[in-house]
């Protein structure tokens, strides 16, 4: 009996819809690598968590398979540690980038062709304290994926007049998935 080494259709479909999931996950921190802040609605980000969860998780499953099928139809190289490492820390790396995909890449794929000027509120979680060279100034918000939650640039100024729980407005290009920020300011 002959057995194919080529993988069954189902999984290589199953590992092309993961890499599709894991290109709109990227694009958020490629647009963020570049300068573009872009803050997902609370709202779409709670309707969504759940989803999320389950998109990484699928997305990290498979693509870990995919990466252990394909290291077991290698050449074995003895005992390596590179291949253990790589199936044992790629799901939570896949997953991550998965969640994001729904959580944040695609409002932001949205926003950036449907958008138009608007508003969003946000709660502030923390306005004064340690700031770094990725984000100066940062004001921190509540209810917003992590990665995604931090206004950044804010004036000093403006950013002591805020206080935990206080209300802030958001502008810029916005959709009901989020928005572009070009400004906040307090209600």
């Amino acid at each position: 009996m002959k057995h194919s080494i080529e993988p069954n259709k189902a999984l290589r479909q199953l590992v092309l819809l993961a890499i599709s999931v894991l290109i709109v996950g990227v694009v958020p921190v490629l647009a963020k690598m570049v300068g573009f802040q872009f803050l997902p609605s609370v709202q779409w980000y709670k309707k969504c968590m759940w989803f999320a969860w389950g998109v990484g998780a699928f997305s990290g499953a498979i693509l870990t398979l995919a990466i252990a099928r394909g290291y077991a139809r290698g050449e074995p190289d003895g005992l390596s540690l590179k291949p253990f490492c790589v199936v044992l820390f790629s799901p939570f790396f896949f997953g991550i980038i998965g969640m994001d995909a729904v959580s944040v890449g695609f409002p932001m794929l949205y926003t950036s062709v449907f958008g138009m000027p608007g508003e969003h509120q946000y709660v502030v979680e923390r306005a004064v304290g340690f700031s770094d060279r990725k984000c100066p100034n940062k004001i921190e918000l509540r209810d917003t994926p992590l990665m995604y939650d931090r206004l950044c640039g804010a004036s000093e100024e403006f950013r002591n007049q805020l206080a935990p729980g206080m209300h802030l407005t958001v502008f810029g290009r916005s959709s009901q998935f989020g928005v572009f920020v070009v400004r906040a300011s307090k209600p």
